[in-house]
């Protein structure tokens, strides 16, 4: 049994890994409910910290005190206070300038909503890493590599948060909305690295066969994410048409990302043999069962996207298992490179 790693360390890695899985969620919601634009600008919501929940919020009002960069919406026209103002009896534009920055100037209260909490879980995030990499400091064991990695993980969520700035000043360009989720996965990454690293779990002596399926698991599930973003992207082209038709126009994007899956299974089912009757208390088999769980979840998510015309509820369910496959894949992956005396 290895010396335990500063426990504190230990407990916010976890739950950075949980945010961050939190965390792509809440963004395949905002993308599957069309809720991109529900704050049009960044990093406020209509100019305000706490973003408003009606639409009186944004209407006009007389002897009213506007704070510098509250919006209104008048006229169909998305206004932003130049200075702190004190409204009158009557709208005096010239204490307001046009919001330029898009075109986009609509209300949904449901979007503002569901975007303001991806907004608020990627700030909670930030937060908890910024934890992890004070609690670096003070690592037992592994404390320069903690210290790399964490601050990394740090400097990921800070792009990730100028990413979604990029995404919502480009009005939700497809390009943007796959690098901004490609980066979260990068995260998933680097955190479960961390966690690997640190965990305490006793360990199986690898198998020269185990260590080559387990490198060829992790890169190949690396490409189906990858072709996963690239096939949200080609639906993104077809929104304006009727889903049932999305998966015809994009077929061969769609069959080359469902067909080649069977290689991931087959790596999971050749692991599966190789480890099935070693200690279930292993670190190896404690992450490997949820690989084998999510990877059934996953091809039914997928079947359900492929037969029943990508309905709405499908897509944000099988990005959460795709970044829940990845944490424990990538567990497996860089335990490997740990975990020494391997055959």
């Amino acid at each position: 049994m290895e010396k335990k790693s500063n426990p504190a360390f230990l407990r916010f890695n976890k739950i950075t890994l949980i945010l961050t899985i939190f965390v792509v969620f809440a963004g395949s919601m905002v993308k599957v409910t069309g809720s991109g634009m529900g704050c049009p600008d960044w990093p406020k919501c209509f100019g305000y910290y706490v973003p408003p929940f009606s639409l009186e919020k944004l209407t006009w009002k007389p002897n009213y005190n506007y704070s510098e960069s509250q919006m209104i919406i008048k006229s169909g026209e998305l206004l932003v206070a130049l200075e702190d103002i004190q409204t009158e009896e009557s709208f005096n534009r010239s204490g307001w300038r046009l919001f330029d920055e898009h075109d986009y100037n609509e209300y949904h209260p449901i979007h503002t909503i569901i975007e303001s909490v991806n907004r608020w879980a990627t700030v909670v995030l930030g937060f908890v890493v910024f934890g992890l990499l004070i609690f670096s400091l003070k690592s037992k064991r592994y404390k320069v590599f903690n210290i790399l990695f964490s601050l990394l993980a740090f400097l990921l969520i800070g792009f990730e948060a100028w990413l979604g700035k990029l995404v919502v000043e480009g009005v939700l360009n497809p390009t943007d909305i796959s690098y901004h989720m490609l980066i979260a996965f990068v995260i998933v990454i680097v955190l479960s690295c961390v966690h690997s690293k640190n965990s305490t779990s006793k360990s199986i002596n690898y198998p020269s066969l185990y260590k080559k399926v387990q490198i060829g698991a992790f890169l190949y599930l690396l490409v189906q994410l990858v072709l996963g973003v690239v096939l949200r992207q080609t639906f993104d082209a077809y929104s304006d048409v009727a889903r049932e038709t999305w998966v015809d126009q994009a077929s061969f994007t769609f069959y080359i990302h469902r067909s080649s899956s069977l290689i991931y299974v087959l790596f999971t089912v050749i692991t599966w043999r190789l480890i099935k009757d070693l200690a279930k208390d292993s670190y190896e088999w404690k992450n490997f069962k949820w690989i084998l769980i999510i990877t059934v979840l996953e091809i039914l998510s997928g079947a359900i996207m492929g037969y029943l015309d990508v309905p709405k509820f499908a897509q944000p369910v099988h990005v959460i298992l795709s970044s829940i496959l990845l944490c424990v894949q990538s567990n497996l992956f860089f335990r490997m490179f740990w975990i020494k005396g391997s055959k």
